[in-house]
């Protein structure tokens, strides 16, 4: 499978890299939970110390490897994880929309025809298990699993407060309102909630008729943007 948007397009997510670029340094490590093919990935492990890298869909996860060793100056900063952050450490069903590898893979898609059994571990397992202790980032994008995985990692995220960017995606949940809910409740540990673009908003927005359509993305930080 060829990814050529991903990596010649210079245009692609620069709201991103300016994110990156902001919050990431030499000091810290990174966390990023569904990684895809590591676009996030292998920008961020040029400004973090190191970055713990997490995807599941194992067609995308080959496609990471590649693209890790195809730079070696940044194989020591990063870790590759084939697994997904859940909320019990046990094997269990992921699938995709549409055929994997494609970035559309998630917790809630698993009576698509595309699905895979794998290695299933609680956040705070996979913290405790890599003796992570200096984390000051966390990049969430699951697809609609956030409603799901978030909430478990509530005290980890109010103890240690990194930074959190997170896609909200919902388009993809059960019960939009409950769902997000659930997010907010988490979300509203931090001082401030900006949009992708830095502009400050309060949790309420979430529930807006704009936001309850589609995905966006939001970062949340006791830090001033």
């Amino acid at each position: 499978m060829e990814y050529f948007f991903y990596w010649k397009n210079k245009f692609w997510e620069t709201s991103t890299h300016k994110i990156l670029d902001k919050f990431l340094d030499s000091n810290h490590s990174y966390i990023d939970i569904g990684t895809f093919i590591g676009p996030t990935v292998l920008y961020g492990a040029f400004n973090a110390k190191k970055v713990y890298a997490i995807e599941p869909d194992p067609i995308a996860f080959k496609e990471l490897e590649k693209n890790v060793l195809l730079n070696p100056g940044l194989i020591e900063k990063i870790e590759l994880y084939q697994k997904c952050i859940h909320i019990r450490s046990e094997k269990i069903k992921f699938g995709s929309m549409l055929n994997g590898g494609d970035s559309m893979s998630s917790l809630l898609f698993t009576n698509s025809k595309t699905s895979w059994i794998v290695d299933g571990i609680t956040f705070n397992d996979f913290i405790l298990k890599n003796n992570i202790r200096d984390c000051n980032f966390i990049k969430m994008d699951i697809e609609g699993g956030e409603a799901i995985v978030l909430p478990s990692m509530k005290n980890y995220l109010e103890i240690n407060k990194p930074v959190l960017f997170l896609s909200i995606h919902p388009c993809f949940f059960d019960d939009i309102v409950k769902d997000t809910n659930k997010i907010i409740d988490v979300l509203k540990i931090y001082k401030n909630v900006y949009t992708e673009k830095g502009k400050k908003i309060e949790l309420k927005n979430l529930l807006t008729k704009n936001t309850v359509k589609g995905f966006y993305e939001v970062i949340v930080t006791d830090r001033e943007w």
